[in-house]
């Protein structure tokens, strides 16, 4: 038998007990596969994700430098295990998306980053960033600062450095001090001034995306290319944009406006009920009657949309 497959050049033979059954996701030993055909040594090049998991890997092989394709492979994957490569390669995969910064806030571990690129998609990215303020003051003040920041919470680093004095145009010898929380950025400014306020700080009332925007050379509504992991974790941001430019591409944006209905005839002085209407992208919605006493309620209305 073997010689006869061997002769057709199939790829090998299947042996099975006579009472056996199909075990999804076994090997139980009841089924026996022997090869026959050439094999090779093959090198995996990636994998095509499926709903599931791992649809199938992709295989090649070296020819000297060259790593040549072979075929999408399929066999041997089951329920059980489709999954569990996606474990190994957490991270690994870079997309780069291009779009305009929509929104930028700090979160517990970076900032978060929100893109819309120009089909309207909007992409929710995080990016790990430690902010930091630069106090000056005397010497051995600093270095008792550099203790206690130690010894109250592991979310400061400090380090001495040198900083040029704007108005002095000088280098001044500061401690930089990280905020591995940026959430918890101005907290700690205030903590460092209460403890000892004859120190001086830098930096330490500015907002955390403006010091990301610093960092990162780009600004607000500006037009980047970022490569981030199937995570969302950005690897590398770069401004394709100038904020000098003043002929320049403009995000797609929606404009939303709200009146309430009738408000040419409305008297301010005498409270009435009327419909709220909205309009977005040329479509209108007409919302129940609010009294006029009660638009606070408005962005409770807006969740809505």
């Amino acid at each position: 038998m073997v010689s006869a497959v061997r002769h057709q050049q199939l790829e090998g033979v299947v042996a099975k007990r006579k009472d056996s059954l199909y075990e999804a996701g076994k090997r139980t030993g009841s089924w026996a596969k022997m090869r026959i055909n050439k094999a090779q040594e093959f090198v995996i090049g990636g994998f095509i994700p499926g709903p599931h998991g791992v649809d199938s890997i992709i295989v090649g092989y070296f020819r000297g430098k060259d790593l040549l394709y072979i075929a999408r492979v399929r066999n041997g994957f089951v329920p059980a295990t489709r999954d569990r490569p996606k474990k190994y390669t957490k991270g690994c995969f870079v997309k780069s998306r291009q779009g305009w910064i929509l929104d930028l806030y700090p979160n517990r571990h970076g900032t978060t980053l929100w893109l819309i690129d120009r089909n309207q998609s909007h992409y929710r990215l995080t990016d790990s960033f430690a902010p930091a303020f630069y106090v000056s003051g005397d010497h051995e003040k600093l270095v008792q600062l550099q203790d206690a920041a130690r010894n109250q919470t592991t979310e400061l680093r400090t380090l001495f450095t040198e900083r040029t004095d704007l108005w002095l145009n000088a280098p001044r010898s500061v401690l930089e001090v990280s905020v591995l929380c940026p959430t918890d950025f101005m907290g700690w400014g205030r903590w460092v001034h209460k403890r000892d306020s004859r120190l001086q700080l830098y930096n330490s009332d500015l907002m955390v995306a403006s010091l990301y925007c610093w960092e990162k050379h780009i600004f607000p509504l500006a037009y980047v290319e970022v490569e981030a992991d199937d995570e969302g974790q950005i690897q590398s941001i770069q401004c394709r944009d100038d904020e000098w430019a003043l002929n320049y591409e403009m995000p797609p944006l929606k404009i939303m406006q709200i009146w309430l209905a009738g408000l040419s005839r409305i008297d301010p002085t005498h409270g009435r009920r009327a419909a709220l209407e909205i309009e977005m992208d040329g479509t209108c919605w007409e919302l129940a009657a609010v009294a006029l006493n009660s638009l606070w309620s408005i962005p409770k209305i807006l969740r809505m949309f």
